[in-house]
């Protein structure tokens, strides 16, 4: 987090990917690249590498793909996981919280900003 009020943004690559999926039963192409192309400027995309899938592998976690996300989010040090499953994320040493959690708490106090990992 910046000092000045601004959230660093990180989305998965999985996120994007996962969303066009839903997205391509209900609109049309041009409206699902409008959205990709509109995360791609409000997000920084943290990418899947070969890595980042064998890490998540090794862990017990019963949810893989979550798994993967969470070692995805790693390289951007973040200070909280956002999701609607929490269930996915069990025992982390970060915090996850529900997006009407997080709205909750951060209401009126942040902006968001891409982030470019270290």
């Amino acid at each position: 987090m910046h000092e000045h009020g601004e959230i660093e943004c990180v989305i998965s690559a999985l996120t994007i990917i996962n969303s066009a999926y839903i997205m391509r039963k209900i609109f049309q192409k041009s409206e699902i690249v409008t959205v990709i192309e509109w995360l791609c400027d409000k997000f920084s995309v943290s990418p899947i590498s070969r890595g980042t899938i064998l890490e998540a592998v090794q862990k017990d976690s019963f949810d893989f793909e979550d798994t993967v996300q969470y070692h995805s989010a790693l390289p951007y040090q973040p200070d909280v996981i956002i999701t609607r499953d929490k269930k996915g994320f069990p025992d982390l040493d970060i915090p996850v919280m529900t997006p009407a959690e997080f709205i909750e708490r951060s209401r009126g106090r942040y902006m968001c900003s891409p982030v470019i990992p270290e």
